[in-house]
């Protein structure tokens, strides 16, 4: 079992220490970097929980759908949030080994 944990749609800002704030980000699915290749289900679960508790952010634009899952072909991050028209890009990997389970995120 896991939980998403959101604390609002600020990010810490540059050297000044000012928070920016995020209007818009895209989730992108999160890869599956596993062996067995139906842990791909949890990836995908993981990749929609976070987006559904983002979409609950009333001041967040969340975009999703298949938008997002054609642009995760691409290799270029920013490419792809310009081509989404998101600042802000998520994009993650999930793998499990054994009972451990391993989850990268980085926004972009």
């Amino acid at each position: 079992a896991y939980s998403v944990n959101v604390r609002g749609a600020a990010s810490s800002g540059g050297a000044s220490g000012e928070a920016a704030t995020i209007s818009t980000i895209a989730v992108l699915p999160f890869a599956n970097l596993s062996v067995e290749p139906e842990q791909e289900g949890m990836s995908r679960a993981l990749t929609s929980d976070i987006r559904n508790r983002l979409t609950g952010i009333a001041s967040l634009k969340v975009i999703a759908g298949p938008a997002s899952l054609k642009a995760r072909d691409d290799e270029d991050l920013e490419q792809i949030g310009k081509k989404l028209g998101a600042p802000v890009v998520l994009d993650g990997s999930v793998q499990r080994s054994g009972g451990k389970l391993r989850v990268m995120a980085q926004l972009i």
